[in-house]
């Protein structure tokens, strides 16, 4: 297994005496998922320094081929057959994970006899979407490309550490979202905990100050200002690595699909051509909830299209309100339906049961659960007919308290609660 220096797991060598029970309570209590290591603040700056080098020089020169030959990749890309993409993929990155959601592929390998050198991948764990059967899909490497490209890594600081899959230890580091915020609508909090030791993320073209590790009265002299930019010396080492990964990973992709062109043209002497859309050639013509969330690892996480998800949504309505229908219509479709509550009914007895009060309770059941499946999705498709593009959003944000206008704060909570109820 590739030892990295911001990982550890909680015992290496598994046997028989781990004690940390069967597989499915190992998984259920993330005993078997990567910790925070034991590295100390001047081992983490450091490290912190050698990631932060690589991230800006791999997107620097990413950002300059997709400057001038971006287009000619998407054209490359997708003339290649899947046997190609598939070497070229290995080729970047030969450690690549083969199947989607590799992480889990770690959980079904793990035994109780195997230590996790045999059974766990790292970076399975650190980039569940990096892997051969998702990248090498019609447009998700070409979508990827682009978002991280054409955006610099700041932006991608707190979904890299969201998408992780990660074990105990780090949910209990800094929140961003509670350093610096509004208690209410009018008290700044100003005096949140931070920690000892932690690593600023305020300057965010800089390579030698992105990433910042701060400690002792370094933090004390913090402003308010630059609270909600601070993270844990731990997880921004952590998300540095995931981000160095991920850069020299596509940098490589890019270049092996110009193998042909040389390194002075690739970088500097090429005009810089206007910037193509990925949706034109790439995206399957129907959306799909499948399709969006496959998407959402290799998108920027602040580029939510807002009229893409009322199409999703409407789907998931009419999907709703058509079932009602047809249980009202065909009597074959809800015997169907019933006869499947019934078998996979959570508070059936061990006994069938099938007397008249149990038929009902059952058939109550189903329409009780189409009617509120259709006013849920009917409540949010109304909720995002009315809701404005992100653009409109954020020219009527309030920049001096650094959030939304108030009626828009009100929309997305409303949504909030309803996405909390499903």
């Amino acid at each position: 297994m590739t030892r990295y220096v911001s990982i550890a797991y909680e015992q290496e060598e598994l046997g028989e005496k781990h004690d940390l029970g069967c597989k499915c309570c190992r998984m259920r209590t993330g005993a078997d998922l990567p910790i925070p290591s034991g590295l100390d603040i001047d081992e983490i700056a450091v490290e912190a320094r050698r990631f932060r080098m690589s991230i800006f020089r791999d997107w620097t020169r990413l950002n300059a081929i997709l400057k001038r030959f971006e287009f000619k990749i998407q054209k490359r890309w997708m003339k290649k057959s899947m046997k190609q993409k598939r070497e070229i993929l290995l080729k970047a990155r030969p450690e690549l994970s083969i199947t989607h959601r590799p992480d889990y592929v770690n959980f079904r390998n793990i035994s109780k006899q195997a230590s996790r050198s045999r059974t766990c991948r790292s970076e399975a764990f650190l980039w569940p979407y990096l892997n051969v059967e998702d990248l090498q899909q019609r447009h998700l490497l070409l979508l990827f490309l682009k978002s991280r490209g054409r955006n610099l890594p700041d932006i991608f600081r707190i979904s890299d550490i969201n998408l992780a899959h990660l074990g105990p230890g780090w949910d209990d580091h800094v929140n961003l979202s509670a350093l610096g915020g509004f208690c209410c609508d009018e008290h700044f909090d100003d005096t949140p905990d931070i920690p000892q030791s932690c690593m600023l993320f305020q300057k965010k073209h800089s390579p030698t100050a992105y990433g910042q590790v701060l400690e002792g009265k370094d933090v004390e002299l913090l402003d308010p200002s630059q609270f909600p930019y601070i993270r844990d010396a731990k997880e921004g080492l952590l998300c540095l690595e995931i981000q160095a990964g991920t850069y020299s990973f596509l940098l490589a992709c890019a270049k092996l699909v110009l193998h042909d062109i040389d390194a002075s043209v690739l970088f500097f002497t090429a005009a810089h051509q206007q910037e193509p859309s990925v949706d034109h050639f790439t995206r399957p013509e129907y959306h799909s909830l499948t399709g969006h969330f496959l998407e959402a690892p290799y998108g920027v996480p602040q580029a939510l299209d807002i009229a893409r998800l009322k199409n999703l949504v409407g789907g998931r309505r009419s999907s709703a309100e058509d079932h009602i229908w047809m249980l009202k219509e065909n009597p074959a479709y809800f015997v169907d339906t019933y006869r499947d509550w019934a078998e996979h009914n959570h508070h059936r007895p061990h006994k069938i049961c099938n007397c008249k009060n149990c038929r009902d309770h059952i058939a109550a059941r189903v329409l009780d659960n189409a009617f509120r499946s259709f006013i849920y999705w009917d409540d949010i498709y109304r909720k995002l007919c009315t809701m404005p593009t992100l653009k409109v959003q954020m020219s009527r944000a309030d920049e001096s308290r650094v959030r939304l206008a108030d009626e828009d704060c009100e929309r997305w909570a409303a949504l909030m609660v309803l996405s909390g109820r499903c």
